[in-house]
């Protein structure tokens, strides 16, 4: 295959259940105990039903809108979304502010004995500028009151053809989120093939349009290839180009296939996976990591780069311990 896409396993670890004696201190219901790991700030705490938490933000459609998701643990009236243009945050009045009222809710219950609801809502900006900072927050409205956020920040694109990001950016590149918990028997073989058939009209319709987004990159829960024998794989792991369980070349500039990224290990409470020493490993695995950390990707048409930073357990940022830089001669590849 000579149209080279990543294959970045993320993995998201929601913790719902029901409350019990030996339940996790900050579990359902419970308050939590301060950790060594992000121990500043005040994000480990209970949260009202109808105040927001849980809170992400996506840049999306060519860069031009930016979409946050978050939750509520109670059904509310309303939510909203406040963004304005950083420059113009004066005497800590918001000068010129956006409020979009239109979004999109459901709800999502976990699959224990208790069934626990948690309210879902997704609320997407107005046409942004780029090369800009922008400040928001979300509300939620309940009985005529409303309940703000903390006050968050991000920046638009660039103006040029190169940009980074550190979730997800549609730039130079075609991104896809796939399920792949249809296979793990929760989806019949109907569903299965209806995902496959989706996902083979997805890469047939990017790779078409590779003039326009010359990357492929491919995100799901559970990776193809790993080091560990486990369901969750909470660590770092970079592969090379890979093939059929095959390494195909330990080259990535004009790659002939895929290679793969685990990238599990931004704050799972269990721990990261360890990885034992001198193990005997694939020849595919070009790096593994097994602490706390995140990736941060640089793209342009002909380059992407790679870059896994490392987070001490005191959530300040480490030293980068991976970097990897893929290349090809010309982006319709």
């Amino acid at each position: 295959m000579k149209n080279p896409c990543i294959w970045l396993g993320l993995i998201f670890c929601i913790l719902l259940g029901v409350v019990a004696e030996d339940a996790p201190v900050g579990g359902p219901g419970l308050f939590p105990a301060p950790d060594a790991y992000n121990s500043f700030g005040n994000w480990n705490r209970t949260y009202g039903p109808a105040e927001p938490q849980q809170i992400h933000l996506s840049i999306a459609n060519e860069a031009k809108f930016a979409k946050v998701q978050f939750a509520t643990s109670q059904a509310v009236q309303s939510v909203l979304l406040r963004y304005w243009p950083k420059k113009h945050q004066q005497g800590g009045r918001h000068k010129k502010a956006v409020i979009v009222t239109t979004s999109e809710d459901w709800t999502f219950v976990d699959g224990g004995s208790a069934k626990r609801p948690i309210y879902l809502h997704n609320i997407q900006t107005k046409p942004l500028k780029s090369a800009t900072v922008y400040q928001y927050q979300v509300g939620s409205v309940n009985n005529k009151t409303t309940l703000w956020s903390p006050e968050f920040e991000f920046h638009t694109a660039s103006r040029s053809n190169a940009f980074k990001f550190i979730a997800t950016g549609d730039i130079s590149l075609h991104l896809i989120s796939f399920s792949t918990e249809v296979y793990l028997k929760q989806g019949s073989n109907d569903q299965i093939k209806s995902a496959l058939n989706w996902l083979e009209e997805d890469l047939t319709q990017a790779n078409r349009e590779r003039h326009l987004r010359p990357w492929i990159i491919l995100i799901t829960h559970h990776p193809i290839y790993c080091s560990v024998e486990a369901g969750h794989v909470h660590n770092y792991e970079r592969t090379y180009p890979i093939a059929n369980n095959t390494l195909q070349t330990t080259s990535y500039h004009n790659p002939p296939s895929f290679f793969q990224v685990i990238n599990g290990n931004a704050g799972q409470p269990e721990g990261p996976s360890p990885f034992i020493t001198g193990d005997p490993h694939a020849t595919w695995s070009a790096k593994r990591y097994a602490s706390y950390g995140f990736s941060e990707v640089k793209v342009s048409p002909t380059a992407l780069e790679l870059t896994h930073h490392a987070i001490n357990l005191d959530g300040s940022l480490g030293n980068v311990v991976d970097h990897v830089k893929v290349t090809k001669t010309t982006h319709t590849q």
